[in-house]
């Protein structure tokens, strides 16, 4: 009985799924736009007495020329390019515009990847500069091997200053010099960011604390026996105490982003560096697709990442975090 009950909301849900897009699919049959249609067209070009812009819409409507009464917007038309993406809400039977909702400026794929690229660079050769040497440097701990703490805030950082610095390059190369600036970011990423940040603060505190208990209290070392009066053996080695943080002779970049000191695999160090590659990934190639429809506004929004990657991010953070406080020096 109980499987049939639950077969009815399933059967009906998927129903409702599936008819659903076929409603929303319907097309417009009429070439006539009706009052308050919001529609995606391409920007021809725009007159001025008396205002108006030709627009190219999508079938049945095809190219139009539109009426502008709105003064804001003759003006923001009076920047617009032909090839420009525009969204406006018709305004039937006077076919004019009632509204430009947005007006984005394509940009080539060879311009975003230039701009990405030279940002991202530009990042690492200030970074550089600043080290005098490599970018790398900043991802290296005390210990002369490569930190999980300091290596994600390096990738997040870098990428984020990229993406801003790309996207301001892109605004006054499109738009001119008076779209220099406003470019915000969103609650997510913020949050992202102080995570990244609280990280690395919080990884430092703990190594801070552990081997400054280690120093007032040191582990006891096995004492070694007194050699016998008469005959001269070697003295014994000496023991060095167990569980202190060594120094390596050199860094290894793959090896000590996954391992601990003593070269053993760690699952909390992998999953962390894993699920910020992620980020970062996935942040860059939003970001390479959203510019290539730059929006001709005083301030736009960087691309937002999602909840999961959010919430995964965090739960990776405290993940380590808490393996870090929990295992002796060296071995978190």
């Amino acid at each position: 009985m109980l499987p049939r009950l639950l077969a009815v909301p399933v059967v009906a849900s998927l129903l409702f799924m599936v008819c659903l897009p076929l409603s929303a699919a319907q097309p417009q049959t009429s070439g006539t736009p009706a009052g308050g249609q919001v529609v995606v067209g391409t920007f021809v070009s725009a007159g001025t007495d008396p205002a108006t812009a030709v627009v190219d819409l999508p079938p049945p409507l095809h190219r139009r020329t539109l009426g502008v009464d709105s003064s804001a917007d003759r003006a923001l038309l009076a920047q617009a390019r032909a090839g420009d993406q525009i969204t406006i809400s018709i305004d039937a039977p006077a076919a004019h515009i009632a509204a430009v909702s947005s007006l984005r400026r394509p940009i080539t794929a060879g311009q975003r990847v230039t701009a990405l690229g030279g940002s991202l660079l530009l990042v690492l050769l200030v970074g550089a500069t600043l080290r005098g040497g490599s970018p790398l440097a900043f991802a290296l701990g005390a210990d002369n091997r490569y930190s999980n703490s300091h290596t994600q805030l390096l990738l997040w950082f870098t990428a984020l200053i990229g993406v801003y610095l790309a996207t301001l390059a892109l605004r006054v190369a499109a738009f001119g010099g008076d779209y220099l600036g406003g470019v915000a970011i969103t609650e997510n990423l913020l949050a992202l960011s102080g995570l990244s940040g609280l990280s690395f603060g919080g990884a430092k505190i703990i190594t801070s604390q552990k081997l400054a208990a280690l120093a007032e209290d040191p582990p006891a070392v096995p004492a070694t026996p007194a050699p016998p009066t008469t005959p001269a053996t070697p003295a014994a080695p000496a023991v060095r105490p167990p569980n202190l943080k060594t120094t390596a002779d050199k860094p290894r970049l793959l090896r000590d982003l996954v391992t601990n000191d003593l070269g053993q695999a760690d699952i909390g160090d992998f999953q962390m560096i894993l699920l910020v590659l992620i980020a970062v990934v996935l942040f860059l190639l939003k970001s390479y697709h959203w510019l290539g429809l730059l929006p001709l506004a005083d301030e736009v929004t960087l691309p937002d990442v999602d909840e999961a990657l959010l919430a995964s991010f965090g739960i990776g953070h405290g993940a380590y975090l808490i393996k870090k406080a929990a295992q002796e020096p060296g071995r978190g």
